[in-house]
């Protein structure tokens, strides 16, 4: 039996099979990249079997299998052109393996943004909005190539495990999904990076936080401030609440340093648009290096104090009839509470709730 070490998903496949046809699959000369498919076919009939010798490489969302027919020669093709019975191939997860989901999605915002999607094997467990789930991954999965160098490389068999809050619909019981800033030095997100389609992972079957929105009393509007990845919490809450909720105002305050970096624009607009209780409010602090953005300009902040909050949304900066909620960079959030404490706004102490609901995101 053969499997592809150092990934955790598999394939056990018969030391050789018996083939009758090659078609559909296209022969590689190791090194080169010449079609030798007549060549090989050639070969093949005369000996009738391949020896199985590695299993599988990708290229984008589409995994094409490898098989050594001869002597520098490689055999690549899609699944759905297997030169031999299907039950000689199948899927299977080492049981030393800790990982119980799959990557189903994954869109690129851009090099340094991702937003994943993550089925987990079995029943997806409950959790409220705003609320974050625990990934893993164990040491021996490849990183990027273009990431920075590990200070030490982790153990092989380690599972590396990271927090992030979930951007999905409390109401949606598929998969969750992830907004992922990369961190090229780190541990884990290079590693996450590297994930394709189908690719295995750990997913922690529980959610935690007191994030929600359970901490802002009905009837007061709540502000959602961010920065990057920080939205991610308050994608959940939208999704899961404009739904039915359509007295509560909300507003969504995101700052990034260049519109590429607006995760979910798209989406937040539009339902700005067909949502009379929504705002959004994005802006970039980089606004020389993305001149046709036509929207605000510098750090949330300023925002605050130039008042753009209560002109654009009508939602007054006030702790009897506004709650705020600040997820991201922490000298935003320190300085957005210093900002607001003039006018009343104090932080959560312990189980005593205030007007000011922070997620520690660093």
């Amino acid at each position: 039996m053969a499997t592809h070490s150092g990934l955790a998903q598999s394939y056990d496949v018969a030391g050789s099979v018996e083939v009758d046809d090659f078609g559909g699959w296209d022969f590689l000369e190791a090194g080169h990249g010449h079609d030798l498919a007549g060549q090989a076919n050639d070969e093949a009939r005369a000996r009738r079997h391949v020896d199985l010798t590695d299993i599988y490489f990708e290229v984008g969302f589409v995994r094409y299998h490898q098989l050594t027919v001869a002597p520098n020669r490689i055999l690549c093709g899609p699944p759905n052109a297997l030169p031999f019975p299907p039950h000689r191939f199948r899927m299977s997860t080492p049981a030393s393996v800790p990982y119980n989901a799959t990557l189903i999605n994954r869109e690129d915002i851009n090099p340094q943004l991702i937003v994943f999607r993550v089925q987990p094997d079995g029943e997806l467990f409950a959790f409220k909005p705003g609320q974050f789930a625990v990934l893993g991954l164990l040491g021996g999965e490849p990183r990027l190539p273009e990431a920075e160098s590990e200070e030490a490389t982790p153990d092989p068999a380690k599972l590396i495990r990271r927090a992030y809050s979930i951007a999905s619909s409390s109401v949606e019981r598929r998969h969750l999904e992830f907004f992922v800033t990369l961190v090229n030095s780190g541990e884990f997100t290079p590693r996450l990076f590297a994930l394709r389609h189908g690719s295995r992972l750990f997913l922690q079957p529980k959610a935690s936080g007191v994030f929600t929105l359970d901490k802002a009393p009905p009837g007061k509007a709540v502000l959602l401030i961010a920065t990057g990845t920080g939205l991610a919490p308050y994608i959940s809450m939208l999704r899961t609440m404009l739904i039915h909720d359509t007295e509560r105002k909300f507003v969504v305050l995101h700052g990034a340093r260049c519109s590429w970096d607006l995760g979910y624009r798209a989406e937040l607009e539009s339902l700005a648009r067909i949502r009379p209780n929504f705002t959004y409010l994005p802006s970039i602090t980089r606004p020389a290096e993305d001149p046709h953005f036509r929207g605000h300009t510098g750090r949330i902040q300023n925002l605050i104090a130039q008042s753009v909050i209560e002109t654009a949304s009508g939602v007054a900066l006030d702790p009897a009839r506004t709650d705020v909620f600040l997820c991201g960079n922490p000298d935003m959030i320190t300085q957005v509470k210093d900002l607001l404490a003039p006018r009343g706004f104090v932080p959560d102490h312990g189980k005593q709730l205030g007007s000011i609901h922070i997620e520690e995101y660093w």
